[in-house]
């Protein structure tokens, strides 16, 4: 199969304001039932343990995004537009659903299978809305560009959604039910419905059945995703007795694969689609432990009793992470060494929350400064990704690996907070080991430097042949 040409950037481009929309929906509906989680096991007196468990189930669910993408692009074969609607008015409809189940149900068990439909609904719409992404980037905006605004927009999102928090939770009323923010965000997406079949664009897509089809390395690097995404979820042993499975297995097909096909470039090649290259940098990115895991349990203890702080000091570091999204849209970090840069930049910003725990100011200050830098970085980390699946004909698929692998990079930086947590002795009321984590984790994030190499450098755009035919276009609406 011959390589996709690098699309042509056209300077004059922007994205749509309705994909801009859906991903400000997606981002408050996934931050608005934060606190009512937590709040609803709590009431049903299940432990912190118990708790990991459960929302470990969501990431994995997170991890299928290659089986999401792969759907949203067989649809768009068949069905040109009305297939990716189709897909993502399906996921919206089934969020509506398990927000409704979960404001509804009194088992636990119950809770913890409609939490994880949720996460598989919102990962699906957010692939789909990628899938889309990638589509815009394939048709002349620039990815860096592209990727800066619809991040941007999704921090929107979760400010609105510490706005809608701090409307609810507030200091001198008494915490409403759970119930009441489940139904608030059941309501985001059948906006985004009513958005994705009204909003119409004009941008052609060109979907082809390759006869090498990346599908076979999407499914494995999705079940390696999921694997890692399940380290809360089940026990030490079966984890890695499972993992020992899964290599060994994946080791055999790729041999197998290697023998029985006549495929003249290795295995590890940039066509397969570069996920062995650019795809452990987005993982090491994600993977660095950060400070909020732990600053997270830090200002729980110390603002005790004023629930209305937390979505202040959230609300402070999404209005920052915005802003920076901003500014990356007239300066893409679409290079490696403006990754190398973000990279610093975010070590540096974890130590900005040293005084993090002494009043309100210090935290939401020192939230600022880290949720700047991480999104700095985030930008510049995702852009490789939406470059990548822009080049290929799987779009949503290619899209949906690199996340995959960026959520179980996420996953794993929940466990290793912890892990360095219990090495530094960190206690929420002892500053001083406060203190030893954040060095510790400063000191961890400048680990996807050493990955930085292995991302393949951006192509210079080629002019495509005037006398290719068009007929296989087909409009996309969401």
């Amino acid at each position: 199969m011959e390589r996709p040409a690098a699309p042509v950037e056209m300077p004059g481009m922007r994205l749509p304001r309705g994909l801009l929309a859906l991903y400000t929906l997606g981002a408050l509906e996934a931050a608005v039932p934060l606190v009512a989680q937590v709040q609803w096991l709590d009431a049903h007196g299940v432990g912190q343990a118990q708790q990991l468990r459960v929302f470990a189930l969501g990431y994995a669910c997170f991890s299928l995004r290659p089986v999401y993408g792969a759907l949203a692009d067989a649809l768009a074969t068949r069905y040109g537009a009305r297939g990716r609607v189709l897909a993502y008015v399906a996921a919206s409809f089934g969020g509506v659903l398990c927000h409704c189940t979960l404001a509804v149900t009194r088992s636990v068990a119950s809770f913890a299978v409609g939490y994880a439909l949720l996460c598989a609904c919102q990962a699906c719409a957010e692939t789909c809305l990628g899938a889309r992404l990638a589509d815009v980037v394939a048709s002349g905006v620039g990815a860096g560009r592209a990727q800066a605004e619809a991040t941007a927009a999704r921090w929107l999102g979760t400010l609105l959604a510490s706005c809608v928090g701090f409307a609810m939770y507030r200091c001198d009323h008494a915490i409403p039910s759970p119930a009441t923010a489940f139904l608030a965000a059941a309501a985001c997406p059948l906006v985004g419905v009513v958005v994705a079949l009204t909003a119409s664009d004009t941008t052609p897509i060109s979907m082809k059945r390759d006869a090498q089809s990346p599908v076979p390395l999407l499914i494995a690097v999705q079940v390696a995703c999921a694997w890692v995404s399940a380290k809360g979820a089940l026990a030490t042993t079966i984890w890695c007795v499972s993992g020992a499975g899964l290599a060994v297995v994946f080791i055999a097909v790729l041999c197998y694969r290697r023998k029985t096909t006549a495929l003249e470039e290795p295995l590890l090649a940039a066509e397969k689609p570069g996920l062995w290259r650019a795809g452990p940098f987005l993982v090491a990115v994600a993977a660095a432990p950060s400070a909020s895991e732990v600053l997270a349990n830090v200002r729980y203890e110390r603002f005790q009793g004023r629930p209305c702080v937390l979505p202040l000091v959230n609300a402070g570091g999404a209005l920052a992470a915005m802003i920076v999204c901003l500014v990356c849209v007239r300066r893409p970090p679409a290079t490696r060494k403006a990754a190398a840069v973000a990279v610093f930049v975010a070590a540096g910003a974890r130590l900005a929350q040293l005084p993090a725990a002494r009043n309100v100011v210090y935290a939401t200050l020192g939230n600022v400064v880290d949720s700047a830098g991480g999104a700095l970085l985030g930008v510049a980390a995702t852009t490789f990704a939406l470059k990548a699946a822009a080049g290929s004909e799987r779009r949503g698929a290619v899209y949906g690996a690199y996340l995959a692998a960026y959520d179980s990079g996420g996953a794993a930086s929940g466990w290793l907070a912890v892990f360095l947590a219990t090495k530094c002795r960190t206690e929420p009321d002892h500053p001083a080991s406060v203190r030893r984590y954040l060095y510790v984790a400063a000191a961890a994030s400048l680990i996807p430097l050493a990955f930085l190499p292995l991302v393949p450098v951006p192509e210079p755009p080629r002019e495509e042949s005037s006398d290719e035919s068009s007929d296989d276009d087909v409009s996309l609406v969401l």
